[in-house]
């Protein structure tokens, strides 16, 4: 199907595919001197969104490490930044899977550990609903662990992590009623078991899954609410 839009509005606005969420870009609009908005975040302005197009225009002009500069000084600066650093982070890990596309190795660095290692749990949801693939999300996440092993010793396992958080993402059935956890996490901890050749990857692949499931508890998604009874049930 086709859908059109007209903007008449100057700015810019960000969009992505829901089903592969790596996908994405900026759409700007400018007047008819073509001249746009500008906005630098400053603290008088300072709002996630702002923050967010900030550092993903950052991430696709100057790559990944300035990136994470650019996050260094908001953190130490902005004071309403740190609020959701490892947000931001994510958002970062999930915009940079189009950088991945081109130059794989552009996405390592291990200034990635910033904001409790966001960047490589949102890449890694890109990654498996891109390519729907365990085996080669498990290679890459080993692939990090090679390139950075020595200055970041976590951010392998962090991928793992990562993993988990897609592999709960990307199977999703297609009807999801209340009170039905276990239905929902067995594909994804099945996932987790095929991708993982240690304890410790699966431990991390099986925590992001279940760290999924807790944030939909937190955002009321598919009207799923915690039982308050016994809140660890599904563990």
């Amino acid at each position: 199907e086709e859908f059109t839009f007209q903007f008449d509005k100057v700015g810019s606005w960000d969009f992505h595919d829901h089903l592969s969420p790596g996908f994405g870009g900026t759409i700007t609009v400018l007047d008819e001197e073509g001249k746009g908005l500008e906005s630098s975040c400053k603290s008088n302005e300072a709002s996630p969104r702002c923050f967010q197009k900030l550092l993903i225009s950052t991430l696709y002009k100057q790559g990944v490490g300035k990136t994470f500069d650019l996050i260094s000084d908001l953190y130490s600066q902005e004071p309403d930044f740190p609020k959701n650093c490892h947000g931001y982070a994510h958002d970062i890990g999930i915009a940079s899977y189009k950088l991945y596309l081109t130059d794989a190795d552009s996405i390592l660095s291990p200034k990635a550990t910033y904001c409790a290692n966001g960047f490589y749990h949102g890449f890694m949801e890109a990654f498996l609903g891109a390519t729907r693939d365990v085996a080669a999300a498990s290679g890459f996440c080993d692939h990090i662990g090679e390139k950075l092993g020595e200055v970041s010793p976590d951010s392998q396992l962090h991928c793992y992590h990562g993993i988990g958080h897609g592999a709960l993402e990307t199977t999703l059935p297609a009807k999801i009623s209340k009170e039905n956890e276990l239905a929902i996490l067995k594909p994804s901890l099945d996932l987790c078991e095929k991708g993982s050749d240690t304890k410790e990857k699966l431990y991390r692949c099986v925590s992001g899954a279940y760290n999924s499931l807790a944030n939909f508890y937190i955002l009321g998604s598919f009207g799923l609410k915690p039982n308050l009874a016994n809140p660890f049930w599904v563990c």
